[in-house]
């Protein structure tokens, strides 16, 4: 029995130290369920070698004692016993290695399902930093266009009431005759006083991004100007501003305040571009409504 024992530690050490020599090269990543699996094939493979090697010294004694030699008797005496004994230790640690690889490959399983799992939730976790990261992005860019926005546009307000002093300063030079302010010195200084008043206001309007808008013979923009009236006139395109009751402003690529316009009608068309020939299997859009003698701007919403 302590031959037997000796070469069952011989053979593990010697498993342990194969299972952990010519495999385990430097830099190389050990697959742990592979490495305890080999080491419990090893072990059961040196067990069942045991277990056959006891069977057939089993057989020799029992032929020697049906064959009546007389030294059987004495290899009864010694061996048995301790043959018998090691077989079933040997037996329980063979029952106890395959216990114990198939914990190993359920707690392999386990593992593999908490990676996979924790894969998925990496994924997911991925997926919603890249969108928080966009959305962080498009609230920068808004916050930074609004601020642009509020910087630019902040004294609409304020030009507004501004703008409308400027107006009642313009009608006060227009309403002065020309003529009696080159008769009366006093009134001829008085009034260069208000025109450089205006001057300097358009001035200080300007500086803030806030510009007057003179749209005389431009076309009619609902989006610029505000129609009170049309006025027959074959001279000019139909369409035009033929006068400036007051003036308009803007600010930056806002129009803080539309011109009032007299449009003309009922003079020639406005030639029309020329269009490029359709080729053959392109889709035709529809135009829009086009701009007749007809049509006035005062039936256009957008003309106030």
């Amino acid at each position: 029995m302590s031959s037997i024992r000796k070469d069952q530690q011989r053979t593990d050490t010697g498993d342990e130290s194969d299972a952990a020599g010519p495999e385990a090269k430097p830099g190389a990543t050990i697959d742990k369920s592979n490495v305890l699996k080999s080491f419990y094939q090893r072990a059961l493979d040196e067990r069942d070698d045991e277990i056959e090697r006891l069977k057939q010294e089993t057989q020799r004694l029992r032929a020697k004692i049906i064959g009546g030699d007389s030294d059987a008797g004495e290899d009864l005496g010694v061996v048995p016993a301790s043959e018998t004994s090691g077989l079933s230790a040997a037996r329980g640690e063979i029952a106890m290695l395959r216990r114990n690889a198939e914990v190993t490959g359920q707690l392999i399983d386990s593992l593999n399902a908490e990676k996979e799992k924790f894969a998925a939730e990496a994924a997911d976790n991925k997926d919603r930093l890249l969108r928080s990261m966009a959305e962080l992005d498009n609230v920068r860019r808004r916050t930074e266009r609004e601020k642009l926005d509020i910087s630019k546009y902040a004294i609409s307000e304020f030009a507004r009431d501004v703008i409308g002093i400027g107006d009642n300063i313009t009608r006060a030079i227009e309403h002065v005759p020309a003529d009696a302010a080159a008769n009366d010195p006093a009134l001829k200084s008085f009034l260069e006083g208000v025109q450089l008043m205006e001057r300097e206001l358009l001035a200080t309007l300007d500086r803030n991004g806030v510009v007057r808008v003179n749209p005389q013979g431009e076309k009619f923009d609902p989006n610029r100007h505000q129609a009170v009236m049309e006025q027959e006139n074959g001279e000019v395109p139909s369409g035009s501003i033929l006068q400036v009751l007051q003036s308009g402003y803007s600010i930056g690529e806002r129009t803080l305040r539309p011109a009032v316009v007299i449009v003309s009608r009922g003079g020639p068309k406005v030639a029309k571009v020329a269009e490029k020939p359709v080729e053959p299997g392109a889709t035709v859009l529809q135009p829009e409504m086009p701009a007749t003698e007809e049509h006035s701007p005062l039936d256009d919403p957008a003309a106030g």
